[in-house]
């Protein structure tokens, strides 16, 4: 039976480090800037539900759309409250759409929210 020889690894070199210019580092041109914000979403404000039978079937009706719900509690002065939104939408047309939909099928007051800055 033949024995075989270990294989010797090749070292590693480490690597040899660049020149260093003094020059201050080139500002990012305008589409590279555009590129690295994110882009607005949009929300649709529905409403602001209280704990009344309307609100409730108002809200299992938006749940059952499937529609993307943002659902927060809120204190107000006639007590709890649901401050609901639908979204969110990378365009404002289409925002505008669903906002459309929701006036049209459901008879709710729903605007456009403008885009957190």
């Amino acid at each position: 039976m033949q024995q075989l020889a270990p294989q010797a690894t090749p070292p590693v070199s480490a690597p040899v480090p660049g020149p260093q210019s003094s020059a201050p580092a080139a500002e990012p041109s305008a589409a590279t800037a555009r590129a690295l914000v994110p882009a607005p979403l949009y929300y649709v404000n529905v409403g602001v539900f209280g704990q009344d039978a309307q609100s409730r079937t108002t809200l299992t009706k938006l749940r059952e759309a499937a529609l993307p719900l943002s659902l927060q509690s809120v204190e107000t002065n006639r007590g709890k409250a649901t401050r609901v939104r639908v979204g969110p939408y990378s365009t404002e047309d289409a925002a505008q759409a669903a906002a459309a939909t929701l006036r049209d099928k459901w008879a709710l007051n729903a605007t456009v929210a403008a885009p957190a800055l």
